[in-house]
């Protein structure tokens, strides 16, 4: 994604700016009020980024773009991390668990985002 507004295509930029703003503010919501419904809202909103869309030709991305044009791969960390979530809070077991793979997964997110954007690793 980069640390500019606009994204490398213009769905990429509607997730950015709108998309994960909005799910956002429905997490809040879920957190405020604990009503199952936002979890399950929550649940199905995390599968909209999922739609191919990154351009950026890497490593991660060049099969999917190769064969479709785009790539659903930029949000799949995020994905997984918000299927684990909602699982543990929807479950109510295994909170920490959860956290700490989350947690995991985020950093490692976010080590990459750094590496790559920063320092051009591993391309």
């Amino acid at each position: 994604m980069g640390l500019s507004l606009q994204g490398c295509s213009p769905f990429c930029t509607f997730v950015k700016l709108a998309w994960i703003p909005l799910l956002l503010i429905v997490c809040v919501i879920y957190f405020l009020f604990g009503k199952r419904t936002w979890l399950t809202a929550i649940a199905v909103m995390t599968f909209v980024p999922l739609f191919p869309h990154c351009v950026c030709y890497n490593g991660g991305n060049a099969w999917w773009i190769d064969r479709i044009d785009a790539s659903p791969l930029c949000y799949g960390w995020g994905f997984v991390a918000s299927v684990i979530a909602v699982s543990a809070l929807r479950r109510g077991d295994r909170m920490w668990v959860s956290a700490v793979t989350c947690a995991i997964i985020v950093t490692g997110a976010t080590g990459f985002f750094v590496a790559h954007h920063y320092f051009h690793f591993p391309w």
